[in-house]
C-alpha cells in the first residue's frame, strides 16, 4: 500500500511538473518534441526528486520568462538602433549625391570657361599674330625702297658705321613699335 501512495504521489508530482513546463517553459522552446519532453522530465524527477520538482520548474520558468523578457528588450534596441542607423545611413547617401552632383556642375561649368578662355586666347594669339606679321611686311618693304635711297647716301655717321644687315633690324623693330603705337590708338 505504500508503494501505491508513493507511486501516486509521484504521477500527482510530475503532472504538476508537466502543466507548469508547458505553461512557461514549452512556449519559448517551440522545437521540442514529445519525446525529448518526457525524457528530460523524467531526467529531472531523477535527479531532482519528486519534492523539490514542482519549485525547480517554477524557478526554471520565471528563469526562463526573464530571459526571454531580456532578449525581447535587447531584440528591440536592435531594431530601434538599426533604424537610426539606417535614417543617418540613407542621409549620408543624400549628401554624398548632392556634393557629388555640386563638384560635378562646379567641374563642368570651369571646363566651359577654360574651353571659352583657350578659344578666346588663340583667337587672340592668331589676331596678333596677323597684326605683326603685316607691322613686319610692311616696313620690310619701305625699308627695302628707302634702303635704296640711303645706301646711296647716308645720313650720319652711325648709319656709316652700321651694315646694312643692323640698319634692317633698327627699321624692322621700329616699324614694330610703330606698329603697336597704331594699334593701341
Amino acid at each position: 500500500m505504500l508503494l501505491f501512495y508513493f507511486h501516486r504521489a509521484i504521477i500527482f508530482t510530475v503532472k504538476k511538473f508537466i502543466r507548469i513546463f508547458l505553461q512557461q517553459v514549452v512556449p519559448m522552446s517551440a522545437n521540442i518534441g514529445t519525446g525529448e519532453l518526457i525524457v528530460i522530465l523524467i531526467v529531472a524527477l531523477l535527479i531532482i526528486g519528486p519534492d523539490k520538482l514542482p519549485k525547480v520548474a517554477r524557478a526554471v520558468g520565471k528563469a526562463v520568462a526573464g530571459f526571454k523578457s531580456y532578449m525581447n528588450d535587447v531584440t528591440e534596441d536592435l531594431k530601434d538602433v538599426s533604424t537610426e542607423f539606417k535614417d543617418v545611413s540613407d542621409s549620408l547617401t543624400v549628401m554624398q549625391k548632392d556634393m557629388q552632383q555640386t563638384i560635378k556642375s562646379a567641374f563642368e561649368d570651369v571646363d566651359g570657361t577654360v574651353k571659352s578662355v583657350d578659344t578666346d586666347l588663340k583667337n587672340v594669339g592668331a589676331d596678333v599674330g596677323k597684326s605683326v606679321n603685316k607691322a613686319i611686311k610692311e616696313p620690310v618693304k619701305s625699308l627695302g625702297k628707302s634702303s635704296e635711297n640711303e645706301s646711296a647716301a647716308p645720313r650720319d655717321e652711325d648709319s656709316a658705321r652700321k651694315s646694312p644687315d643692323e640698319q634692317d633690324g633698327e627699321a624692322e623693330s621700329a616699324g614694330v613699335s610703330e606698329e603697336t603705337t597704331v594699334q593701341a590708338q
